[in-house]
């Protein structure tokens, strides 16, 4: 029971779920302006706002909205207002990331963004639920103690809360995962036909596939394109499953990371997902806990150069770590770690 309670609500630093909500709210701008899928660096482009729907004829809500089962009361917007909620959305979103009242555009922006995803059915998508579960989460929780203009008003917003927010979305995160092995653990995956099969229908393609093919095409590693292909689809399951359990392994974090992050920059580069893989590399924040103050570094303040290093290091240091400590009897820096886990 103690574990528990402490595992759930031990009371940290929130600078990773004060990260979180800068970079993730970030690519959920990026899904408002269109500014995704990395297939075609070149046609990348902003659109301010990009709305769902931009003509009558292709509105359909109005006539068959098909809302979640339980929620067919709510009401159906028009196009007009469809496109105003987007335009509310960009705006919030802005003032969001920046943490300017945070704690109420955080809540519109979760509501709101339910909302749409009640009203149809045909507004689910895997990267769409994962913004409803991660923005609620983070729009019902303080998220502004650090890297805001609230921090920046409020001097003692940056106070220790508990962890629970954190680790809510480190569950979710794993859960993804877990669920997403569980549907790729079969032999079309693990024999690679499925990679071969989304090649043949196209639906991977991009700068990075002609850029392979057109070196897998050379006459001494032609033989090796078609294993080359196959081999992605055993990659991909076995990653999904470290994934869902090694971000919990201090020893194998770096390395699920890094796993992580080859994965989805992949995933990104050669198939139309949307901003999915965007929204889980930037959820591994969520796994970098911080420890304040978990290194000391002793400086002379009275020495250009250690102000110069101090100045530069505090700019970076994004979670806290370091305790800078100023000593006048001292000539050069003095860097020691203190025996604490984060």
């Amino acid at each position: 029971m103690e574990f528990w309670n402490k595992f759930w609500f031990e009371e940290r630093s929130r600078e990773s779920l004060c990260l979180l909500r800068i970079f993730y709210g970030i690519i959920f701008l990026f899904k408002l302006t269109g500014f995704h899928n990395l297939q075609h660096i070149d046609s990348l482009r902003f659109r301010f706002t990009k709305h769902t729907f931009w003509k009558e004829n292709s509105f359909y809500l109005d006539q068959f909205s098909n809302p979640v089962p339980g929620f067919d009361w709510l009401p159906v917007p028009s196009l007009s207002q469809y496109q105003s909620i987007e335009d509310i959305l960009f705006i919030c979103t802005i003032f969001f990331i920046i943490g300017f009242f945070t704690r109420f555009f955080g809540i519109v922006i979760a509501l709101t963004y339910t909302y749409l995803l009640l009203i149809s059915q045909f507004s689910y998508h895997h990267h769409i639920m994962n913004y409803v579960v991660v923005l609620l989460i983070l729009g019902f929780s303080n998220c502004s103690g650090h890297y805001s203009i609230d921090a920046y008003i409020n001097k003692r917003l940056g106070v220790k809360r508990k962890i629970l927010p954190v680790r809510l979305i480190q569950v979710f995160i794993s859960i993804v995962y877990f669920f997403s092995f569980i549907q790729k653990f079969n032999f079309s995956w693990l024999s690679g036909d499925m990679i071969i099969l989304f090649l043949s229908q196209g639906s991977i393609k991009g700068d990075l596939v002609n850029f392979v093919n057109s070196g897998l095409n050379i006459d001494s590693l032609s033989p090796f394109k078609l294993f080359f292909w196959r081999l992605l689809g055993p990659f991909t399951v076995l990653s999904e499953a470290l994934l869902a359990f090694g971000l919990w392994v201090p020893g194998l974090k770096r390395f699920t990371i890094l796993v992580g992050l080859l994965l989805h920059l992949g995933i990104d580069l050669t198939m139309g997902v949307g901003t999915f893989s965007m929204q889980m590399m930037v959820l591994y924040i969520a796994f970098i806990l911080p420890e304040s103050h978990q290194n000391t570094v002793l400086f002379n303040r009275r020495n250009k150069r250690h102000s110069f290093i101090v100045s530069a290091g505090r700019m970076l240091d994004w979670l806290q770590r370091v305790k800078w400590e100023s000593r006048d009897d001292i000539s050069e820096m003095v860097f020691y770690a203190q025996d604490k886990k984060s």
